[in-house]
């Protein structure tokens, strides 16, 4: 077995989906909103036959708040597994990241702590979607965040090299799994609450930057090393 593997994530025309995994995932699709259906459909029955205005009130609030759940969810997904709509404009390089450390700070909420950064001067700029590429940046930080142990931290690191923005972090990793195939097939791995489509979001998001997502997983000392790059124009 080799102590190092590596995965480069960043071609957008070689998916290799597994129509299984597809189908699974529209099963569960299938289920959930059927499940969501029903419980509107309870909550206005409830309506229009209770006792008081206040239970009716209650009732129908409760549907409401499903309907905005429910549509919320759903515009999450059709953005996940539609070809992103890339908006980019030239950004100076550090004000891309001042920018984007506190959204990333927000998105990760109570383990935000757990993130910390080392910045090297930047001098050139990105030309990028930031509301496309801090959510896809956001995805591999919160699937980072999510293995990751209590008191252990992320460090950031981020430099120029060569005509890119290079991004990358280390976290400890316990998985069985090459990254060859990381964020290539949505659906992959479903859980409650998660498709499987946030590496696959990503992936399509950077690609359709001209960027690239990099994995080194060393078995020995069981860490994966995460490195997005995302091209520069230089002064």
């Amino acid at each position: 077995m080799k102590p190092t593997t590596h995965g480069v994530v960043n071609d957008d025309t070689s998916d290799r989906v597994n129509i299984q995994q597809v189908e699974q995932g529209m099963r569960t699709l299938t289920h959930d909103w059927r499940n969501v259906l029903n419980g509107i459909n309870l909550r206005i029955s409830a309506a229009q036959y209770a006792d008081t205005d206040a239970e009716r009130e209650a009732d129908l609030a409760e549907a409401h708040q499903l309907i905005v759940s429910a549509t919320t969810q759903l515009s999450a997904l059709n953005r996940r597994i539609s070809t992103p709509n890339v908006m980019a404009i030239p950004y100076p390089a550090d004000f891309f990241l001042e920018d984007l450390s506190p959204f990333l700070s927000l998105q990760a909420g109570e383990k935000a702590a757990q993130i910390t950064w080392e910045k090297s001067p930047l001098a050139g700029k990105v030309v990028v979607d930031f509301v496309l590429i801090s959510q896809a940046i956001g995805e591999l930080i919160e699937n980072s965040l999510h293995h990751l142990s209590a008191d252990a931290q992320i460090v950031i690191a981020a430099h120029e090299d060569d005509g890119f923005l290079v991004l990358s972090w280390t976290e400890k990793y316990f998985g069985d799994t090459d990254p060859d195939s990381w964020g290539h097939q949505p659906f992959s791995s479903q859980v409650r609450g998660h498709m499987g489509l946030g590496l696959y979001f990503a992936r399509r998001v950077l690609a359709a930057h001209s960027g690239v997502i990099q994995y080194e997983r060393n078995i020995v000392n069981e860490t994966l090393q995460t490195t997005v790059r995302l091209p520069m124009q230089l002064p």
